[in-house]
């Protein structure tokens, strides 16, 4: 009995004495290790907060770099190689929308999916999900003096301008007569725009119930007119009663009128000219007959030098967007939010 109390005390002793023995060593091996852990933490630690101080820091410093006086909250700023400053709208839309793009209301978990749109501008991307402040940044940037490229859809805007301008460009009546002969209220608008680039305000009527008129012009010296359009072709006369009906509409216009005006691509009639002349002795209200030729006179004069002066002259407010642009790519209830 004694023997093995013996043993059993000598093993619990050699026990005791391997594991202090194994303590210690692996305490002093971990220490270090430890130790390293800390300072590594320390380091993600500081890191972190220096970014979330980075974060909040940029997007002031390019506000007041900018002249902006707010960024909203939602704007993501970020660092990037300097380059080309440009930018690109992205819309928002309905998870689960109707052919308009407006939300399907048989869906209870529809939802408003946006994207970020991307401002790239010197050093920096700017981020934001609001298309509609992403415009008003660029426009505020564009007014500094900073070049910025169109977007897509200003260049399809600029596009669509130059399509304009190139349409109310000049032409001799016959050109003008095959330009319009299927788009009546566009030759009507031609007129208008032959008035304006005169220095004249000119607006044409609505397109139906006109009152026998299509576009009325006002004069920087306070004179008031109607004027009636034609497309007609080139070979055709323009009769008396046409002019007549023209003068019914001058006398049952609101105000006193000071000129009426009857522009064709065509020409008028002797006894149409007759007729207005007499019209323009008795009621002492000028009668003014433009056909094709004095027409085509009038745009060469007045829109072929308006056409180059605004080529030559183009300016970036001509194609940028506006608030109302942005209808054609938002849905309709979710432009009423902004």
């Amino acid at each position: 009995m004694l023997d093995i109390q013996t043993l059993m005390e000598d093993f619990l002793r050699e026990i005791e004495q391997f594991f202090k023995i194994d303590t210690q060593a692996l305490t002093a091996k971990v220490q270090p290790i430890f130790r390293y852990g800390e300072f590594i933490a320390l380091v993600i630690l500081i890191a972190v907060a220096l970014k979330v101080v980075y974060r909040i820091w940029l997007p002031r410093h390019v506000a007041r770099k900018y002249g902006i006086s707010r960024l909203p909250k939602q704007t993501v700023i970020k660092r990037r190689m300097p380059g080309h400053n440009s930018y690109v709208l992205q819309f928002p839309c309905w998870q689960y929308a109707n052919g308009d793009g407006t939300r399907d209301m048989r869906r209870k978990d529809n939802r408003v999916e946006w994207k970020n749109s991307c401002l790239l501008i010197d050093s920096y991307q700017i981020f934001m999900k609001n298309p509609l402040q992403t415009v008003r940044l660029v426009r505020h940037l564009r007014e500094q003096g900073i070049d910025i490229a169109p977007c897509s859809q200003e260049l399809e805007k600029r596009q669509l301008l130059h399509q304009q301008q190139r349409m109310y460009s000049s032409g001799s009546s016959k050109q003008l007569h095959h330009r319009f002969q299927s788009n009546p209220f566009e030759f009507e608008e031609y007129c208008a725009m032959l008035f304006r680039a005169m220095g004249k305000d000119a607006k044409t009527t609505q397109r139906t119930n006109d009152g026998g008129y299509d576009v009325i012009v006002h004069d920087t010296d306070g004179k008031y007119g109607i004027v009636e359009c034609k497309c007609y072709a080139v070979d055709s006369k323009i009769g008396r009663p046409m002019l007549q009906k023209l003068v019914g509409a001058c006398m049952a216009y609101p105000r006193h009128l000071d000129y009426i005006i009857f522009i064709t691509t065509s020409d008028f009639s002797d006894e149409a000219k007759k007729f207005a002349q007499d019209f323009q002795k008795r009621e002492n209200i000028s009668f003014g007959l433009i056909n094709g030729k004095t027409l085509e006179d009038l745009s060469k004069t007045y829109l072929s030098e308006s056409f180059t002066s605004t080529e030559n002259n183009e300016s970036w407010t001509q194609w940028q967007l506006k608030t109302e642009d942005l209808k054609e790519w938002i849905p309709a209830d979710l432009y009423s939010r902004f």
